[in-house]
């Protein structure tokens, strides 16, 4: 079933998950498609399938090498980092998920007020490094990463089950999102009557429609193929970044709205009259117009992660500059 044929489907789950999702960043389902997306596309040639073996390698291994026995594949360690969001190790690396950038910045380099502890573009950057390195000493650019160090070991497989998911996260327009609004975490929307925030909306907005991530994925890969021959090798991260900035506006772009009256919190003034506001509302139409823009972000970050494990895991034959973000906006002297 092509991806546009299941607008309308199952509104009902959009609905209950949306209203109870916990800003999961894309959910499961969206990040198991990225990387699906990723496979997909290095199962298609020799040299391609060496990464994929490298990874199947690290994921089954334990710390001295030797094979578990287990069968863990590369979607499977998708959503790992949200998983980890309850242990309180993880707890300093929550800022990894997402960058703060205002709505006026439209180049991530020239935003002076990044997160001195890190973000998701810097993770992602660090963690390419030790990749290829296997030198902690390239972890300690991203300060939380050394404050997880200090309880949690960072070892290959962990670097990629933190690499794929933040690396999913800088598609998802909200994950670069502006600090006043948390993102869209503080913006009440009206979704099919119940109240909920944009930032859930983004991120439930796929779910019904990625039951099968493999399925989906192949779906967008065939869809999208004229985009997938339009994505150059000579994209850096910084420039999937810098347009990924460029969308956030339109995820703001409402035309309905419903007016709401909202009481006082309890414990308050009891001569605190209440207040009314315009609520935005994300009925078919809004997600008629948005979900194209989503789609293309999927197969995108799938397509853009290949480019980043053929970098990390097969140099040797992979043609064209490094997809990251060297400091100086050259393609040489990553790692």
């Amino acid at each position: 079933m092509k991806p546009g044929k299941r607008l309308f489907k199952t509104l009902t789950a959009l609905l209950i998950f949306c209203v109870s999702l916990n800003a999961m960043s894309w959910g499961y389902e969206g990040h198991r498609v990225i990387v699906q997306i990723a496979i997909d596309f290095l199962s298609r040639s020799v040299s391609s399938k060496v990464v994929n073996k490298k990874m199947m390698k690290i994921l089954n291994s334990d710390a001295n090498g030797k094979p578990t026995g287990s069968k863990i594949i590369p979607p499977m360690i998708a959503s790992f980092a949200d998983d980890m969001r309850g242990n309180p190790n993880f707890d300093c690396i929550k800022m990894l998920h997402f960058v703060n950038i205002p709505a006026d910045v439209t180049d991530y380099q020239t935003y002076a007020n990044k997160n001195p502890a890190g973000d998701a573009v810097t993770a992602i950057e660090a963690l390419a490094k030790f990749m290829r390195s296997n030198d902690q000493a390239d972890l300690d650019a991203v300060p939380a990463f050394t404050q997880l160090r200090v309880n949690v070991p960072i070892d290959q497989a962990l670097a990629l089950k933190l690499f794929v998911h933040f690396f999913g996260d800088i598609y998802q327009p909200l994950h670069l999102g502006y600090p006043e609004d948390f993102g869209g975490n503080t913006v009440e929307v009206k979704l099919f009557g119940q109240m909920t925030n944009l930032h859930s909306v983004m991120d439930g907005i796929m779910k019904p429609f990625l039951t099968d991530p493999t399925d989906y994925s192949k779906d967008l890969e065939r869809e999208e193929t004229k985009l997938a021959k339009k994505l150059s090798l000579r994209d850096t991260l910084l420039q999937a970044v810098n347009e990924t900035l460029a969308l956030r506006a339109t995820l703001y772009q409402f035309t309905q709205f419903e007016t709401v009256t909202v009481k006082p919190a309890p414990g308050s003034d009891p001569n605190t009259p209440p207040v009314t506001k315009q609520i935005p509302i994300i009925d078919d139409a809004y997600i008629t117009r948005i979900r194209p823009l989503l789609e293309a972000q999927l197969i995108k970050g799938g397509l853009m992660l290949k480019h980043a494990l053929r970098q990390i895991f097969d140099p040797e034959h992979t043609p064209g500059p490094n997809p990251y973000i060297p400091r100086e906006l050259t393609c040489e002297g990553l790692f």
